[in-house]
């Protein structure tokens, strides 16, 4: 059984600290939590800033990073997803956009694999953690985001993906790597050529999943799942981000996550800010005739169409 957060987000130019104040008049509303049912959730969640009294978890580094990348309070989003990623639980995000699923994804991600320092440094491509994205351009901004958190840090991590030096991204996965952002095609390819392994992923973030199904990266995220040495759902963490959650997603992918997902999902206006799918456009599908005559009216010609004998 999955439990949902409902999370009323700010407009961009709202202030991260005002939960607990009222808007003004024409203005979206302030963050706000659905409370959900069950008692298997962080009794921590909503945090209210990075500091250690609310997540004892983050490292000095850490919290280092996020200040020089200009981080100074959570976003509402960060709030709730943040404390259930580092409590283990599998999260799906619906209703936010590329980056603020990265950033509330990729703190967590970063956090944890620093909490297991026995396992650092990595094997020669032995990967602990794995984000896809659908488009090269969602996976270089990904990575880019990612190194900001580990800089200082014994963590490294790379790009994989078409249009990045091949040559280069197998010289690091060799030097060892513990997180790899990638687009689905190119990791397959680089777990068939044995220069990726996945037997040892502890946790997989999947950023616009719904993007990633509707380009039709579906058969590689099952080959990844099923046929790759990725470890099962009980045996790894899973995080999610979508913009619109797909409606058959238990039945298209039912190995990707465990049954008591939690779900946050980002209402109200703000969230076509955050990089959702606008939904003030109107879009229509046309279905046209299976055949189409054409008919052309040519112009009279002074010469004749026919070879003179």
């Amino acid at each position: 059984m999955s439990h949902e957060i409902e999370v009323e987000a700010c407009t961009p130019h709202a202030s991260p600290n005002a939960r607990n104040s009222h808007p003004s008049p024409g203005a979206d509303a302030c963050p706000r939590c659905v409370a959900p049912q069950g008692t298997d959730l962080p009794l921590s969640m909503p945090i209210a800033s990075f500091d250690p009294s609310d997540l004892p978890q983050l490292s000095a580094q850490l919290l280092e990073n996020l200040k020089l990348a200009g981080h100074e309070a959570p976003t509402p989003l960060q709030r709730h997803v943040v404390p259930v990623a580092l409590a283990g639980r599998d999260a799906l995000i619906v209703g936010a956009g590329r980056d603020s699923q990265a950033a509330s994804l990729l703190l967590p991600i970063v956090a944890r694999l620093m909490l297991d320092p026995r396992a650092l440094p990595a094997k020669s491509g032995g990967l602990r953690a794995v984000v896809l994205a659908p488009t090269r351009e969602a996976a270089a901004r990904t990575v880019q985001e990612a190194r900001q958190l580990v800089l200082r840090t014994p963590l490294r991590c790379t790009l994989a993906c078409g249009g990045t030096p091949l040559d280069e991204t197998l010289a690091e996965l060799s030097a060892g790597v513990e997180l790899l952002v990638a687009t689905p095609g190119r990791l397959v390819d680089l777990v068939e050529r044995g220069r990726a392994v996945l037997g040892g992923v502890k946790v997989l973030a999947l950023l616009e999943l719904d993007r990633l199904l509707d380009l039709g990266f579906e058969p590689q995220l099952r080959r990844l799942l099923l046929q790759q040495g990725l470890p099962s759902a009980h045996e790894r963490q899973t995080l999610l981000g979508c913009a619109v959650k797909p409606p058959d997603l238990q039945r298209r992918l039912p190995e990707l996550a465990k049954g008591d997902m939690v779900q946050v999902r980002v209402t109200g206006s703000a969230a076509v800010h955050a990089g959702c799918r606008n939904v003030l456009v109107e879009q229509r599908v046309v279905y046209a005739e299976e055949r189409l005559t054409l008919t052309l009216t040519l112009p009279p010609t002074p010469y004749p169409l026919t070879p003179n004998p």
